[in-house]
Parts: C-alpha cells; structure tokens; sequence
C-alpha cells in the first residue's frame, strides 16, 4: 500500500463521497415534490426552465440540510476509531492525547514475518473545532446553483 498516496486521495474521496450524498439527496426530495423532470451530471442539474427556481431552492435546501444535521467531522472520526478498534488494535490515552498502539510485522533473515514487540504510538488528530459559518446563509445565495 501506498501511504503517501492513501493520504492524498482520502480528502477528495471524502468530498465525492458529501457530493453523491448531496445529489441523491436532491433527486429524492425533487421526486417527493412530485416535480420533473431532472437531470444530472455528477454535481450538475439540469431540468426545464419553468422549474429552475423550484430546482435552484432544492438543490440550496438540501445541501444545507446535509451539512448541518449532523456534525459531520465528529461522526467521521467516531468511524475511524471504530474501524481501528475493530481490526483490533489498541487506543491509549496519554498526556491527554489519543494514540493507535501499532506492532510492525518484522522480517526474518529467512523472508518469515513476525510481529513486533516495539509498539509505536501514532497521534490521533483531535477533531477540528466548527467555524462559526451560519449555513443556513446558503438558502438566500444567488450562485450555488446557476
């Protein structure tokens, strides 16, 4: 595996992963409202002139209702310490700090691995503390959606 790499695509996975969430989101409620139709291009919508507005107001409510429901940096790193404690590693607090106890696989001389007794600690990041942006804002923007 491609550490470096690993840690470069996690951020855009990220984002593509909110913006299918916003899409299907906007498709959903769209066809709840009984409106259509509606077309999409990964994070593009298109649909009849006469219904723009009503797609333009979608789009900007349902956006703002996907980052504002749940405090999503919080659940994505309640995952992460789930996903580490379930493939059975450790999380120690010290110096009020979290860390993931690791034992790297060793090799022998004769290409045989064994695992370590050296535990290395990694920081785990604290969570970043949310601005004080008011996203509600989004539902009187011009521009999300054009």
């Amino acid at each position: 595996m491609d550490k470096r790499k690993q840690n470069q695509a996690i951020v855009p996975n990220i984002i593509h992963s909110l913006d299918a969430s916003h899409l299907i989101n906007v498709i959903n409620c769209w066809y709840k409202k009984d409106n259509y139709p509606i077309i999409s291009i990964h994070d593009c919508f298109g649909t009849h002139p006469n219904s723009m507005n009503k797609l333009a107001k979608v789009v900007r409510s349902e956006f703002v209702l996907l980052y504002t429901q749940h405090n999503f940096l919080q659940k994505y790193n309640e995952k992460i310490l789930s996903n580490i404690l379930d493939n059975g590693y450790a999380i120690i607090e010290k110096d009020g700090e979290k860390y993931v106890e690791y034992f790297h696989n060793k090799k022998r001389p004769d290409g045989s691995e064994y695992t370590s007794t050296k535990k290395t600690l990694y920081l785990i990041p604290v969570v970043p503390k949310m601005g004080d942006l008011d996203l509600k804002e989004i539902i009187k923007a011009i521009y999300l959606i054009n």
